[in-house]
């Protein structure tokens, strides 16, 4: 099974100290690049920051379809993360 999380999932998860459980279900989630860069950007939340960066389930992928991510910006109204 494939699993694709966005920021405010992986957020949550930390927030309440189970970030672990999404490994033990499904061992690998991938996130886009833009997703990791809101996790690691706000340098205010360094010890999340080192959380996320140590996550080896975690894995980091460059969305190439910038049409589609675009399209669906506007539609849904999201961000990148």
């Amino acid at each position: 099974m494939i699993v694709i999380s966005d920021t405010t999932p992986l957020i949550s998860l930390m927030k309440i100290e189970s970030l672990d459980i999404i490994e033990k279900m499904y061992k690998e989630i991938i996130i886009p690049k833009a997703v990791y860069d809101e996790l690691i950007i706000n340098m205010d939340y360094q010890s999340e920051i080192d959380i996320i960066r140590k996550c080896t389930f975690l894995q980091i992928k460059i969305v190439e379809e910038n049409l589609s991510v675009s399209l669906l910006q506007k539609q849904l109204k999201l961000d990148l993360g």
